[in-house]
């Protein structure tokens, strides 16, 4: 009895023989870690004041 000719594993091997196989693979991981991220990561939230020396650059030497 012989296997189907488009069988899971043919597929895949059909798949990674492609030129851009990589591509499409690492375009999948990444959307994969960006979706990852969205979900279970939480952001830090600094509270802005404007006295801040931390953020604040000095535009001229002489302020007016």
């Amino acid at each position: 009895m012989a296997t189907a000719p488009h069988s899971l594993p043919s597929a895949l091997q059909r798949f990674l023989a492609r030129p851009h196989a990589g591509d499409y693979l690492g375009l999948v991981l990444l959307l994969i870690g960006n979706l990852l991220l969205q979900l279970l990561a939480d952001p830090f939230h600094r509270l802005f004041v404007l006295d801040d020396h931390a953020i604040q650059f000095p535009h001229a030497e002489i302020e007016r």
